[in-house]
């Protein structure tokens, strides 16, 4: 997932607590801004241990989202960006890292 140019970090979504991984593994967020910031190697193991068992729906419990950086305007952008809009987070089907 996302291993194209310029992706070397991810925040990391919880379908089963509803927020953002918060920085070193230390709980969650519903604020984007506030999420952690992780490299592939801690997302490998943290996707690898969170997704052993999935919800009834299938769902896994963690999902990985590239961060990508928009230049022009210096802020952080991702594709999750349109699914916050729309609030559609559960129809997106994630690749695997």
């Amino acid at each position: 997932m996302g291993e194209g140019r310029g992706v070397t970090e991810y925040w990391i979504w919880s379908n089963e607590h509803q927020a953002w991984w918060k920085p070193s593994e230390r709980g969650y967020t519903g604020l984007l801004h506030e999420a952690g910031r992780y490299h592939k190697s801690v997302v490998d193991r943290i996707l690898r241990h969170a997704n052993i068992v999935v919800d009834e729906e299938n769902f896994p419990n963690e999902v990985a989202i590239p961060v990508t950086n928009n230049y022009m305007t210096g802020r952080s952008l991702s594709i999750l960006e349109d699914f916050e809009r729309t609030q559609t987070l559960h129809s997106w089907e994630p690749r695997q890292l």
